[in-house]
């Protein structure tokens, strides 16, 4: 998918679920297409209440071609990356993502607390990576 968006000035990076909205904006605004690898399971195969590769790469990536709605997505993002970052943003952004956690994997989600993991991680690069449309981002987005 990088390769493939590289090709009208665009990348792809492929995340673990939800990422934080400013972290996904600053992608955005890098012209950087956030992909979530998670694959919506069968009893929501017409609508997941949370981000999966279905959405990302069938819904979005067709039309970043159009290059009126590249541009603006790409300003939303540069936006976007400013405008969201108070405590009430994170709470909601937390909320939304719990919620959407346990009605994608109820059962997932007791067993990853049984044995101590996290509920869900972001998988954000940190400084230095490099997209197919040659953006980098200079500074870690989130800490991790």
């Amino acid at each position: 998918m990088n390769d493939i968006l590289g090709k009208i000035g665009w990348g792809a990076v492929a995340v673990d679920g939800f990422i934080p909205p400013a972290a996904f904006m600053e992608f955005q605004a890098y012209k950087v297409l956030v992909i979530a690898c998670d694959m919506r399971q069968i009893h929501h195969i017409e609508y997941t209440p949370a981000p999966d590769i279905v959405h990302e790469a069938a819904g979005h990536a067709p039309i970043i071609v159009d290059r009126e709605y590249s541009n603006y997505l790409q300003r939303f993002g540069e936006v976007g990356a400013r405008a969201m970052q108070t405590r009430k943003d994170f709470e909601l952004y937390e909320a939304i993502r719990h919620l959407s956690i346990l009605k994608e994997l109820p059962k997932l989600r007791s067993e990853r607390s049984r044995r101590g993991h996290p509920q869900s991680g972001a998988s954000v690069p940190k400084s230095g990576r490099t997209f197919g449309n040659g953006a980098a981002l200079e500074a870690p987005l989130v800490d991790g």
